[in-house]
């Protein structure tokens, strides 16, 4: 099968919650996000590792997080707003980091921000009720 020029910037449909997003929205977000989550290190958790850490989640496989703070407690950085139906799978994973089950980490705590493309952020309701359920502190800033 052949592709036209015009496929080659695909509207992406997956449960990941970006459907209906070309790869280059995609990909903008990511930089966006990868940004919010250095700025954030920088500002409010001097000599965190950023976007390095990656733990393995008994039964539910690997979780990479945004920040890990120097007293290990994993920031999880979300920028513009979030659907709960889009991070559903991270949410579940971070509820088991959260009970000091996985080496490496003691707590984790998500941060949504502002979008600098559309100046919203933060969580709809579903999440908020998911992360509140999971013990997970959250906050916007």
């Amino acid at each position: 099968m052949w592709l036209a020029a015009s496929d080659l910037n695909p509207v992406m449909h997956s449960r990941s919650g970006r459907a209906g997003k070309t790869l280059a929205q995609i990909q903008r977000n990511n930089a966006a996000g990868l940004e919010g989550a250095n700025w954030l290190a920088r500002n409010q958790y001097p000599g965190a590792i950023v976007d390095k850490a990656k733990f393995e989640i008994p039964g539910l496989g690997g979780r990479r997080v945004d920040i890990l703070t120097q007293n290990l407690t994993a920031i999880e950085v979300k920028t513009g707003e979030t659907a709960y139906a889009s991070v559903r799978d991270q949410v579940a994973k971070d509820a088991i980091l959260n009970q000091g089950a996985v080496q490496g980490v003691r707590s984790v705590e998500w941060v949504f921000m502002k979008s600098v493309f559309t100046g919203k952020g933060g969580p709809d309701q579903a999440l908020i009720n998911a992360l509140n359920a999971a013990g997970i502190p959250w906050k916007v800033i």
